[in-house]
């Protein structure tokens, strides 16, 4: 019992530290680290130990490099005018009306960026100009669309740190995602059937001069940047599979850095052949790549928070911090709720995917990591933060929705909370069937 008080001031503490104080996600994962360390009476040489050998691990170095890498090319793509133009062609493409509307805010959410819904939503403000749509519904419209990949995108940020907690279960994210990628089907659904009324005026159909056939030519060839990350992934990632398979050393520690390095590598491979295309296709000048590596850009921020992430779950495992909680909740019969339960509120308080993975991960892995059902208990957990990510009245993409389209935040809500609805019991249907299949 004296665990879960601990835990709870550590994750108060940390909460604090980001709605209040407005700290980095990195320095307030440390901080809550430090007093993790503090509480659990941890040596100041063990605990240096741990956070050095999270950050030099191949998971944690790979980590940070498809953090920044998936960020810069971002940052390319929309300096560079390619991800307007990507926007612009994907509507030459799939026609007006609900298609556009929704595709939009999809196409944009492919590339994350920290509330990037505020750029498409003068896309969809746009597209709905003549439908006499109120501007909650804009807002959720835009919403919801724009964030239907982060159940199996693996470029979202939030993604690869599920990867990263994944691997202390032994479940690689190219297991996982198949089994979850039924979710943002059924957003795709959800949102469809519930966020666009039966009747609407349609706008007119805009002549371009081409036949279908050549707008989607023109499509693929502005989308290359994300068509070479998905097949450099995709080609790479049996040949690197086989071969961390084939793996043999002395060091069942340096087999393991080895096979978790080769993993990682098809995507970071995709990464950098795309950012360098962007670079070349739009002839970048190294000055504004540099400008992402300097004071103006992200680079740094996201270094740290990555630091902040692993530092988080290493002092976590290394203290028994988590597994002392995980006997108190498995004795009283609490299991399942924390794991829905902590993914939840993390997600509720803070709207960041990343920030609800980090912080309740280290928290639900003792719970689910001998269990053979581990990957459905993954899965849900997973789910539950994002559902609430989803509403949170902090998410920054709902803030700044709300704030473009000057709608009401009870409207907002009335919006959402159907398709939300409807989604958690999406989830729960997957995970019995997950658990009951035994996936």
């Amino acid at each position: 019992m004296l665990a879960i008080i601990k835990l709870a001031a550590v994750l108060a503490v940390i909460v604090f530290l980001l709605l209040k104080l407005r700290l980095n996600l990195g320095l307030a994962l440390l901080a809550g680290s430090a007093l993790t360390g503090v509480l659990f009476l941890m040596s100041p040489v063990r605990f240096a130990e741990v956070i050095l050998r999270e950050v030099i691990s191949a998971n944690g170095i790979c980590f940070i490099l498809l953090v920044v890498f998936i960020v810069l090319l971002s940052h390319l793509m929309e300096k560079s005018g390619h991800l307007q133009r990507v926007v612009d062609r994907v509507g030459g493409v799939v026609g007006t009306g609900r298609r556009r509307l929704a595709t939009l805010p999809a196409i944009i959410g492919l590339l994350p960026m920290p509330g990037g819904a505020i750029f498409s939503a003068p896309m969809v403000h746009a597209a709905s100009g003549e439908m006499g749509f109120e501007p909650a519904r804009k807002v959720a419209i835009n919403h919801w669309f724009r964030h239907i990949w982060e159940f199996c995108w693996p470029l979202y940020p939030g993604i690869i740190a599920y990867q990263a907690q994944l691997s202390y279960l032994d479940l690689s994210l190219v297991r996982v995602i198949p089994y979850q990628a039924p979710m943002t089907a059924m957003m795709v659904l959800i949102g469809f059937l519930t966020l666009f009324p039966r009747r609407f005026k349609k706008p007119a159909v805009e002549r371009t001069g081409r036949s279908w056939g050549e707008r989607v030519g023109r499509l693929l060839v502005i989308g290359m940047p994300i068509i070479i990350v998905i097949v450099v992934f995709a080609g790479l990632q049996y040949p690197a599979t086989a071969l961390g398979d084939g793996i043999k050393l002395q060091s069942e520690g340096a087999m393991l850095q080895a096979r978790t390095l080769l993993a990682r590598l098809p995507l970071l491979i995709g990464l950098v052949a795309s950012i360098v295309y962007v670079a070349l296709a739009n002839r970048m000048p190294l000055a504004e790549v540099g400008k992402f590596f300097t004071g103006e850009g992200k680079a740094w921020s996201m270094t740290l928070m990555v630091i902040g992430i692993l530092a988080f779950g290493g002092i976590i495992s290394a203290s028994d911090a988590g597994a002392a909680s995980a006997k108190f909740f498995e004795d009283n019969g609490l299991k399942i709720l924390i794991i829905v339960g902590v993914p939840f509120i993390i997600a509720m308080v803070t709207g960041i995917t990343v920030a609800y993975v980090s912080i309740s991960f280290p928290l639900v892995i003792p719970l689910i990591a001998d269990d053979p059902h581990k990957l459905a208990f993954a899965v849900l957990a997973y789910g539950a933060g994002f559902m609430a990510m989803l509403i949170s009245p902090v998410h920054l993409c709902l803030v700044l929705s709300k704030q473009y389209f000057g709608a009401e935040s009870r409207a907002t809500c009335r919006f959402l909370m159907a398709p939300t609805l409807l989604l958690v019991v999406a989830l729960a249907g997957l995970f019995l069937i997950l658990r009951f299949t035994g996936a």
